[in-house]
């Protein structure tokens, strides 16, 4: 595979439901590996964009404390972006889950 293929390919990964924590997985596991083969302009920032197709509080926080700690500049918008698409698709689960299950007790 082409270098430049790299990224793509495993950016593709995430887009999935059933690849999105196999590919964050890799990512992290291989993350010394991956900046030292594609650099951090080619093939990273899409890898990094594409960590928006999470949706929970939890992987926001795991994604932001990863980069916290493994910055990448290159990619920084792209990284407030995908943070920003997860917390945006998270807020409802966080705000409607204690109503919900309330709700649901009281019709037993």
């Amino acid at each position: 595979m082409r270098t430049q293929d790299t990224g793509t390919l495993i950016a593709l990964v995430p887009g999935t439901p059933w690849g999105r924590e196999a590919a964050w997985a890799f990512t992290r596991a291989q993350w010394p590996t991956l900046v030292a083969k594609l650099g951090t302009f080619q093939g990273i920032p899409t890898i990094v964009g594409t960590l928006g197709a999470f949706c929970s509080t939890q992987a926001a926080a795991d994604i932001r404390q990863f980069f916290e700690k493994n910055p990448v500049p290159t990619s920084n918008r792209s990284l407030r972006q995908g943070l920003e698409r997860i917390e945006t698709c998270a807020a409802p689960t966080a705000r409607q889950s204690a109503p919900l299950t309330r709700w649901l007790g009281a019709q037993q």
